[in-house]
């Protein structure tokens, strides 16, 4: 019988902890319930100028399987963000570079534990298709990712 107690939460941050990028950037790890919510504590956040926001409220669908059951596959949302100096085009660059390049090493490590998570009958943890948008240059202001 397949698990159903996935815990993204948990999952993300583990592998965050343990991630040289993110470690080495000073990212700070922290959910919150919405786009709205994340963008407040990302700008009133003095601890920390680099985040890792796992929006904690997920998308799902249930669909039924072909044994007759059902399952519910949730989607969840991150952000990696980094302050750059307004005004300082290089430093902007550079700072998404890093955001590109820990976005990298996240989905990589998600789709090798897929396989991982598939044996132990977690079978809705699909990387076979994975958006991403990066953020516009002015959509707020001072950061990247």
């Amino acid at each position: 019988m397949a698990k159903t107690d996935f815990d993204a939460v948990a999952y993300v941050k583990n592998m965050l902890e343990k991630n040289r990028l993110f470690v080495d950037n000073e990212f700070s790890f922290t959910t919150a319930p919405s786009i709205g919510d994340m963008a407040d504590m990302v700008y009133e956040s003095r601890e920390a100028a680099n985040h890792f926001v796992l929006i904690d409220t997920s998308t799902s669908n249930t669909a039924l399987q072909a044994n007759g059951g059902f399952y519910e596959r949730k989607q969840y949302t991150f952000f990696m963000l980094m302050r750059f100096e307004p005004g300082n085009e290089q430093e902007r660059i550079e700072k998404l570079g890093i955001c590109r390049e820990l976005k990298r090493q996240v989905l990589s490590r998600m789709i090798a534990d897929s396989n991982r998570y598939e044996e132990e009958e977690l079978l809705f943890f699909d990387t076979q298709n994975v958006l991403s948008q990066e953020l516009q240059n002015f959509m707020l202001n001072g950061l990247t990712g």
